[in-house]
């Protein structure tokens, strides 16, 4: 059940930005829209350490 819910948040969070860039990229005909994907990772999170967060 975990792994459903791991999916559920990561589809709809990716769906809403994927919707965003499909939007702008609309709205914005002759202009490039760029999409990164930020995956550093530190020891020193704050919301890591308050919420013990491990990552797989």
């Amino acid at each position: 059940m975990a792994n459903y819910v791991d999916f559920l948040s990561d589809e709809f969070f990716c769906r809403s930005i994927m919707e965003v860039v499909d939007i702008q990229t609309k709205l914005n005909h002759n202009k490039p829209t760029y999409l990164y994907k930020f995956s550093y990772e530190s020891d020193n999170s704050p919301m890591k350490k308050i919420f013990n967060f491990t990552y797989p």
